[in-house]
């Protein structure tokens, strides 16, 4: 997924950038800096937790990962934010992450997971009784390839779905609009400097 800034509700901005692709002058500095600030601007949406702030965890699940509770919200292993990166050329910049999940947590969504079904080979006695867990007389134990004594216990899981709120990590704050309109100023006054200077 690459995610443009100018994908942003910021038309003005589009407008000069559109005109600007148009010509020949070479804007890599100033696109550079542009880049500067999308990076920026989403390492303060990590560190924020959104601006405004992300949807919290969910009941269930933080009651499937207590440890979740105290942690920071898209950086439970560190692989989306690690996987954001910048590009910029003459007339151009954009930020974006090539991970699976990136648009779904930019842009939230649902995910379907289908039925499925499988056997687990589980752990007998002599007389055919499955083996329980100590301390946990409702669950069997698993039986390894070694053991002789098992049966296979075929399973099956329905399907379901899961709602993923969005929490824009690529969010633009006003001030990093702000940043990034005095660039584009500054481009524009190079653009008409060299239309100038060819009219010589």
């Amino acid at each position: 997924m690459k995610i443009s800034f100018i994908e942003e509700d910021n038309w003005p901005v589009r407008r000069v950038l559109a005109v600007l692709s148009k010509t020949a002058d070479d804007f890599t500095p100033r696109m550079k800096a542009i880049a500067g600030v999308l990076d920026d601007e989403t390492e303060q949406n990590f560190d924020e937790q959104g601006r405004p702030p992300w949807t919290p965890l969910a009941k269930s699940t933080l009651k499937r990962r207590p440890d979740r509770a105290d942690g920071m919200i898209l950086q439970d292993t560190g692989r989306l934010k690690a996987s954001i990166s910048t590009s910029y050329g003459k007339d151009f910049a954009v930020i974006g992450s090539n991970s699976v999940y990136a648009r779904i947590h930019q842009l939230g969504g649902s995910i379907k997971v289908g039925e499925r079904t499988g056997a687990v080979r589980l752990r007998t006695d002599k007389n055919g009784e499955l083996v329980r867990q100590r301390g946990h007389p409702n669950l069997a134990r698993f039986a390894k390839k070694s053991h002789k004594q098992a049966i296979l216990k075929p399973w099956a899981s329905g399907g379901y779905e899961i709602d993923i709120p969005a929490r824009p990590y690529l969010q633009i704050s006003s001030e990093g609009w702000q940043e990034i309109g005095a660039i584009v100023g500054d481009v524009m006054d190079e653009a008409a400097r060299n239309i100038r200077k060819g009219r010589k």
